[in-house]
């Protein structure tokens, strides 16, 4: 007698609603546009061109306005606190661009009467005729307002991609991303072994040929930019190591074996291009990324040892060791402690910053305007009459002589708002190797911020966008589907 067995088919594994959306839009797609954005910034120059950042950042707004759009409440909330202090930044430099009243200019900013005479034609003569021409505190106002739109522009990608990072496949960003570094780290390599005084070899880069780097008018923008991109990378080797780490207890065929497998594949390859990105660095001869490398990198590694165990702690720490080593050794130990025993440029810009001192006391509440350095410098008394200084070389010295206070306090607001978003991002429910990824987004903003002591590689767009691409994966709120998740209590954890 044959007795027939009907096996019933398991029941559909529950998922929650909310969730469901987020699986099915987490995809390539939205990666896309944000891997494009930066390979279009670090390609062409840095988007330090007109006909470069206007397109970039008209693209950036767009992606940024479909990602806020787009994206359920939840996803908008860990920006809502950057949005209000970039929104308070945002409306500072828009009070330098209001037209005030001769007698109301004298009280805010007596000094922008006197340069404003001097740049300014119309007012100049509408003052010698009427005496009670208007005119706004910034000394440079289409200046101020080409900043205003290039500000803006930048934040609005910056709230739209943190909100939309949720959905994006991160890893597969980082990925690709550090495989643009690692093109561009080769190219900036062979670049110099072999410049001709041309990007590329064909192009004329608008300042002087011999600092250019890469595809960078300036070496110390490339080391800025491969900052946030090595830091990036670290964070994912990392994550790589929390996944799989050392292999265990196999035979000499099983480690073999291993090795062929993707997982082991990523890996070989994310470290091959952390160490060609860091060689870059060294390569570029910037003192200052040459330091902010090497403190996040012991950021890292003091990370790494307080949160790896055995075989997989020693594993790490070592190649993070091996990367600097190879980096520093292959350019020279000798040519590297040389560059830095030259102190005539940093000589220089402590020169420039106490000329600045003059700027700052003079436009102390509200500063000579957003992007009007340039200007300011081409009045008051530098030091150096040899060099026109169009940036203070640095970006927190041009913010206090462009801002003044006003503009320093909404910004230093707006620094304490994304170091609170990323540290309640840090406080979420979250897997292992997304926390190491978000480590390696937050040590590329340190990084950078280091570097900006004493350069102001951010002025690039390109940069720039980096910069905020960074700060969103730093930022962003895991889906619930990527979370821990705890049996026992039947929710994540």
């Amino acid at each position: 007698m044959t007795i027939a067995v009907i096996r019933r088919p398991a029941p559909p594994r529950h998922v929650d609603a909310t969730e469901a959306p987020s699986r099915a839009m987490r995809s390539p797609g939205h990666a896309w546009p944000l891997w494009l954005l930066v390979a279009w910034g670090v390609i062409l120059f840095g988007a330090v061109y007109q006909w470069a950042y206007t397109p970039l950042v008209t693209a950036a707004a767009a992606i940024g306005f479909y990602g806020w759009w787009s994206s359920p409440p939840r996803h908008r909330q860990p920006a809502h606190g950057v949005v209000i202090a970039l929104f308070a930044v945002a409306c500072v430099v828009v009070v330098q661009l209001i037209p005030l009243p001769a007698t109301w200019l004298a009280r805010v900013s007596p000094a922008t009467d006197s340069i404003a005479r001097q740049f300014d034609l119309e007012y100049a003569t509408a003052q010698a005729t009427t005496g009670a021409a208007p005119h706004p505190m910034s000394i440079g106002p289409a200046a101020t307002m080409k900043g205003l739109a290039l500000f803006v522009g930048l934040s609005v990608f910056l709230a739209g991609a943190t909100a939309m990072m949720p959905r994006v496949r991160v890893k597969w960003l980082i990925r690709r991303i550090a495989g643009l570094g690692l093109v561009m780290a080769l190219f900036g390599i062979v670049q110099r072994g072999t410049f001709n005084g041309r990007l590329y070899w064909v192009w004329t880069p608008i300042n002087t040929a011999g600092n250019a780097f890469g595809s960078f008018v300036n070496r110390n923008h490339f080391a800025g930019w491969m900052l946030m991109a090595a830091a990036l990378t670290a964070g994912y080797v990392c994550s790589l190591m929390v996944q799989h780490g050392p292999p265990r207890h196999l035979s000499w065929r099983q480690r073999i074996a291993s090795m062929s497998s993707s997982d082991a594949n990523r890996l070989l390859f994310a470290s091959c291009a952390l160490a060609v990105m860091a060689l870059s660095i060294v390569w570029t001869l910037s003192r200052s990324a040459i330091a902010a490398f090497a403190v996040s990198t012991c950021l890292l590694s003091m990370l790494v040892s307080a949160r790896f165990r055995g075989r997989r702690r020693i594993f790490t720490v070592t190649l993070l060791m091996i990367v600097v080593v190879f980096a520093v050794s292959w350019r020279g130990v000798d040519t590297v402690y040389d560059w830095f025993s030259r102190t005539s440029t940093l000589e220089w810009r402590f020169e420039l910053w106490r000329d600045t001192l003059a700027i700052v006391r003079d436009f102390r509440w509200f500063g000579t305007g957003l992007n009007t350095y340039g200007i300011s410098t081409l009045v008051y008394p530098m030091s150096d009459s040899t060099r026109h200084a169009m940036e203070a070389h640095s970006d927190y010295v041009q913010i206090l002589s462009e801002g003044g206070v006003f503009l320093a306090a909404a910004a230093a607001f707006a620094v304490l708002q994304v170091a609170r978003a990323i540290r309640a991002a840090f406080a979420q429910p979250q897997t292992a190797s997304l926390y190491w990824v978000r480590t390696g987004a937050t040590l590329g903003l340190i990084a950078i911020a280091i570097q900006e002591l004493t350069d102001f590689s951010l002025q690039m767009p390109g940069n720039a966008v980096m910069f905020a691409l960074l700060a969103a994966i730093a930022m962003h709120r895991p889906p619930r589907h990527e979370r821990p998740f705890d049996s026992a209590q039947g929710r994540p954890r």
